[in-house]
């Protein structure tokens, strides 16, 4: 029945409460989250039965799909779907996911539910020996189980949406996609191409038709014979922005599927490939057209879903996911609560702070992956940049100063200071302009080699019309770093030789990463590994210390009212008091304490508005910070 039975759900309660055995899920964060706002919560912001709900449904715990990433996590991938995880014991014993189980007549249902249950017995008995005999009981005991519990709690706890500025979003988007899709009709090239789509038409329905023939005049009188230029259809993008005969753009990125990409992060390095103004234009139409219709078909879907709690603000509460990607970082759905636009600032504007005791805050872990890099290799250049006492080096000015100009340090800070001739123009040859536009790709190679890409890819990512890079240039650029940075090239060597004879690579949190087939692929196959096998290291590291941060700081902030409502990446976002920001030292402190080679460093900002709306916050004055010392921070801002 699709009626709520109070009855039932009681007894159901009643039967978790008493039973005092082992319980394993299959996707934990999905199905106890599930159990708990179902049988102990009253409402959405019912936190007494939220946290009662914790206690009872994970006090003895287990998830079958998170031991079978930490025993299969490898370069092939692994599928961790409960089906395919059982197959060789269940067989193809459903088809379809079941979206609405009313239809499934109740014997069917009862043992579809007796063979999952079998199913996620049989995946624990099978891989949790392999997650101990490698090693992995280390990591999922102290690292993946306690983040069970915060994330659940984070995903119940909801993020305060504005439903009317929703609404209002939804339809001014609509409005503008509309306008850019007839700006980009009005352009000529795309007038081109739609009667080039007609031509295509007419010669598929002349080509079935036996007697009478039809010319463009006929199409559009029926159904199947109408045509459009469609900006949302990646073969109809390949064909305009590759094809000789309209813009012939350089194809830069492929999809999974080995076909010329066409997303908008594609777009955005196209519009450096030409100097047409009509093709620029038509690019940048289409880019924000793109923008507007990943909102309207990926977020605003589920924001406009979002339920109403007892205060009457709407909160929206996302589905994320321990073991979903390569690397052990979060991953997020329905919607992605870790990829929310930036680009459209009215997005996040759309997240309120829904009253007058709290407040947003947002702690975001500093250049985590270039501080790993400079722990694992242990390069004094890259040490330089990170010390504990003092003040350092910046990371992108050293290495544009060192490996791209071949210059000195405080020499190349000079210049980015220097702002003699500057003019407002995308073209100013000043010093200051020149100097960041050299930061930019010095930065860019930084996160290149943490990311293992080559010249080519180097060379898609800076090069622009108006200064274009040539690939040899790239590839030097690669190899001055190598030559600088002598102690990333030998940690880099030292983990390919170490992944070529273990077939593994374990981080410093003792996590795995394998490569089985490392030594029987071809050429290409193997560098890709390699490259992987550096990448997770510092990925994996990543994910992990922000997974033990999330743990520490959930544990310390209990009972103080500090809520945590969001993670995107490195950044912990929450729902604080305002009688409780002088609390924010300690949570950056927690963030921070971890024993590495370099300091590991946090930055607050702090919103009392929106989620757009952040302000940062010094790091000397979160000593006894307060919501009068924010407020004057926002006066100043």
């Amino acid at each position: 029945t699709k009626e709520r039975n109070y009855p039932l759900r009681a007894i159901l309660k009643r039967f978790f409460i008493k039973f005092r055995r082992k319980m394993i899920y299959h996707n934990i964060c999905f199905d106890a989250y599930v159990l708990i706002y179902q049988l102990f919560m009253t409402d959405l912001l019912d936190q007494e039965g939220l946290l009662d709900g914790l206690d009872v449904m994970l006090r003895d715990a287990d998830c079958s799909q998170i031991i079978a990433y930490l025993a299969t996590n490898s370069c092939a991938g692994n599928e961790l779907g409960l089906k395919a995880l059982a197959q060789s014991f269940a067989g193809n014993y459903a088809v379809d996911d079941i979206h609405d189980i009313t239809q499934i007549e109740l014997p069917k249902l009862l043992k579809y539910n007796l063979i999952d249950g079998l199913s996620t017995w049989f995946v624990y008995k099978k891989f949790f020996p392999v997650m101990i005999t490698d090693l992995q009981d280390l990591p999922y005991q102290t690292l993946f189980k306690p983040a069970i519990t915060d994330i659940i709690q984070m995903q119940l706890t909801g993020m305060p949406i504005n439903m009317e500025k929703v609404v209002l979003l939804d339809k001014q988007l609509n409005g503008e996609s509309e306008d850019n899709l007839n700006k980009m009709l009005s352009l000529r090239l795309v007038q081109s191409f739609v009667s080039h789509l007609e031509d295509l038409m007419v010669d598929k329905k002349n080509a079935k038709l036996k007697t009478k023939q039809i010319t463009k005049a006929d199409l559009g009188l029926t159904k199947d014979t109408i045509v459009k230029f469609n900006p949302n259809s990646p073969n109809q993008l390949q064909v305009l922005l590759y094809e000789e005969d309209f813009l012939g753009l350089p194809v830069l990125d492929y999809t999974d599927t080995k076909q010329p990409a066409t997303g908008a992060e594609t777009l955005e390095k196209l519009i450096h490939h030409t100097k047409d103004p009509e093709v620029i234009t038509f690019l940048e139409i289409l880019i924000e057209f793109k923008a507007s219709a990943i909102i309207l078909s990926t977020f605003l879907p589920a924001f406009l879903k979002a339920q109403r709690g007892s205060d009457g603000w709407h909160y929206l509460f996302g589905n994320f996911r321990l073991g979903g990607t390569a690397s052990g970082r979060l991953s997020s759905n329905s919607p992605n609560l870790q990829n929310i636009p930036s680009r459209d600032k009215r997005v996040k504007k759309s997240f309120i702070v829904p009253d007058d005791d709290h407040v947003f805050v947002f702690i975001d872990y500093s250049q985590i992956e270039v501080r790993l890099v400079a722990h694992y290799s242990q390069d004094p250049l890259l040490l330089s940049c990170y010390p504990f006492e003092g003040e350092g080096r910046d990371v992108h000015s050293l290495t544009t100063s060192e490996v791209i100009m071949g210059m000195d340090y405080d020499e190349f800070l000079g210049m980015r200071g220097d702002k003699t001739g500057h003019e407002n123009n995308p073209l100013c040859t000043c010093n200051y302009c020149m100097a960041n536009d050299m930061r930019r790709i010095g930065k860019t190679i930084n996160f290149l080699i943490i990311y293992g890409g080559g010249g080519g890819v180097l060379q898609t990512q800076i090069s622009t019309p108006e200064k274009p890079v040539d690939i040899t240039t790239c590839k030097e650029y690669i190899k001055g770093y190598m030559r600088k940075y002598r102690g990333v090239q030998r940690w880099i060597n030292l983990t390919e030789n170490d992944v070529l004879r273990k077939l593994h690579v374990q981080n410093v949190f003792g996590r795995y990463r394998r490569f089985p087939d490392i030594n029987h692929v071809d050429d290409k196959g193997r560098y890709r590994r390699l490259r992987q096998a550096a990448n997770f290291l510092i990925q994996g590291s990543a994910a992990d210390l922000f997974k033990y941060a999330l743990v520490r700081v959930n544990k310390f902030i209990k009972g103080t009212g500090i809520k945590i409502v969001n993670v995107v990446h490195d950044d912990i976002q929450f729902y604080f008091p305002k009688n409780k920001l002088h609390m924010l030292k300690d949570v950056v402190r927690i963030m921070e304490d971890f024993q590495f080679t370099v300091p590991i460093i946090a930055d607050v900002e702090v919103s009392d508005t929106t989620w757009s709306d952040k302000v940062e916050v010094p790091r000397e004055l979160l000593d006894g910070f307060t919501y009068e010392a924010f407020k004057e921070l926002v006066e100043g801002f």
